[in-house]
């Protein structure tokens, strides 16, 4: 998102009857909770855009893990769409080392808490 980006509701193809476009930081759950609280709550149609800065140019951090006792399977990482995180069906999702970036973003919307360093790599 940056200045010159143009408004959403003048793209060719918008669908009429858009009441609100509201744009948001994906890591910060209580005010995407919010947000969608307002949306459902008023007539018409609201779009919720999920804006944050790209990850892929990020110098790599330490990749992150899902801690398997604290993930209740809810699926909310699966949403972010990162290639690192996927549901092997087994008793947690996963988290590939070798394709994680540690961008973290994935860490704050883990409504079980269950995704932070790799302990067996720091020791913990």
């Amino acid at each position: 998102a940056g200045p010159d980006e143009p408004t959403l509701t003048a793209l060719p193809g918008w669908p009429a009857g858009i009441r609100r476009v509201e744009r948001l930081a994906p890591d910060d759950l209580p005010e995407l909770d919010d947000a969608v609280r307002r949306g459902l709550a008023g007539p018409g149609t609201t779009v919720l855009v999920a804006v944050a800065p790209c990850v892929l140019g990020a110098p790599r951090a330490a990749p992150l893990a899902v801690h398997a006792a604290r993930c209740n399977r809810c699926g909310a990482c699966l949403g972010l769409g990162c290639p690192a995180i996927s549901d092997a069906g087994g008793d947690a999702m996963v988290i590939d080392p070798a394709v994680c970036s540690g961008c973290g973003r994935c860490a704050p919307i883990c409504r079980g808490r269950a995704i932070g360093p790799d302990l067996s790599v720091v020791g913990g």
